[in-house]
């Protein structure tokens, strides 16, 4: 028998370096802290050797009562499964899903699991064991609550991020120097896939270049899992038949020490993804100081606030001037960073944050 009260935290995969593996370890950390004996169980760990693989879940959740927090943001059939042996109190993490539509024709098998993890999303929603839901964001909150959750049980609340460690990690030195040498105008930092909005920071660069006789060097860090190499191949081949093959980094996964460097040889992030649940970069890009710019996209729009440059999806050329401005103009750069950066560590400090998450907890009770 635990002498401590229990948390399970379940989550079909987990890693170290994402936003869902960080938000794991974070709401690990702030229980520990409020005197939790956690347990975290997951389908596929990797490297984070401590959770314990999630058959193991069906027998403990039988011998012990206390409160658990699963985390949802792609399919997981057995994960569904553990939650009618719930004793405790059930906090379901909502990270939503990236709609099915966006996978059509790039990988079916994809398409059809994110179709299924929007199905297992919607019959969380209506759960009746469910004590709280805690969204990412307003913008899934208002989705949760269309799906049938109660509005009284939906509590949003950012990710808990872990950006401290970036900004303290020593950025990786010959990556720094190769990217020093060759410095990036835009970042965006996320994965490759085809929510992202990569196809249209490609189109801007073409028009940035039209409008104003120069290139643009654009990066773009982050994972590419092998079901969407097709859609590497598609931006590659927009880059190629736009001119712009040798203006278009695409780096794949990086280490932290890597992403650091990235940050630091760029001058501007710019994000026209299609689908967020919340973007957890933009608050590393404003952390680590660069202006952000951003498609019209509901929980980006949230993230940023009042500080948000908004372009819509007819705005590209909109959006390249504003660019051109930003790099252009060292003092109207420095005003955006100024400005942005202050919201963000207002509203998002990684202790305001952990405070409300153990805040929600108490609420909940064990």
């Amino acid at each position: 028998m635990f002498r401590k009260p229990v948390a399970v935290i379940l989550v079909p995969t987990l890693s170290f370096g994402d936003a869902t593996g960080t938000d794991v370890f974070g709401m690990r950390e702030a229980l520990q802290s409020a005197g939790y004996e956690v347990r975290i169980f997951a389908d596929a760990a990797g490297a984070a050797s401590e959770a314990k693989p999630a058959r193991k879940a069906f027998s403990f959740l039988r011998r012990h009562r206390g409160l658990v927090i699963y985390h949802h943001g792609i399919q997981w059939e057995s994960g569904t499964k553990l939650l009618d042996l719930v004793r405790g109190p059930l906090m379901i993490r909502d990270h939503n899903v990236t709609p099915s539509r966006f996978f059509e024709g790039i990988n079916d098998d994809y398409s059809e699991n994110t179709r299924r993890g929007l199905e297992q999303r919607r019959a969380l929603a209506s759960r009746s064991n469910v004590a709280r839901y805690l969204p990412c964001s307003n913008f899934s909150a208002s989705e949760l609550t269309s799906f049938g959750a109660n509005p009284a049980l939906v509590t949003p609340l950012p990710p808990i991020h872990n950006i401290d460690r970036l900004i303290n990690t020593d950025s990786d030195g010959e990556t720094l120097k190769r990217w020093s040498q060759n410095p990036a105008d835009i970042l965006f930092v996320g994965r490759i896939a085809p929510n992202k909005g990569h196809r249209r920071l490609i189109r801007i660069a073409a028009i940035y270049r039209e409008l104003f006789g120069e290139s643009l060097r654009v990066r773009f860090v982050g994972p590419i899992a092998d079901e969407l190499r097709a859609w590497q191949q598609l931006l590659e081949e927009d880059a190629g038949k736009m001119g712009l093959r040798s203006q278009i980094d695409i780096t794949g996964a990086v280490s932290v020490e890597e992403l650091k460097a990235a940050y630091l040889t760029s001058r501007l992030f710019v994000s026209c993804s299609e689908h967020e649940g919340f973007c957890v970069p933009l608050v590393e890009a404003s952390a680590m100081g660069l202006p952000i710019l951003i498609g019209e996209q509901s929980a980006m729009v949230e993230t940023m606030g009042d500080v948000a440059m908004t372009f819509g999806k007819t705005q590209d050329d909109a959006m390249a001037t504003m660019i051109h401005r930003l790099l252009k103009s060292p003092v109207d750069r420095e005003n955006v960073r100024r400005e942005q950066q202050l919201s963000m560590e207002r509203r998002f400090a990684r202790k305001v944050l952990l405070d409300r998450f153990l805040e929600i907890v108490h609420q909940v009770g064990t």
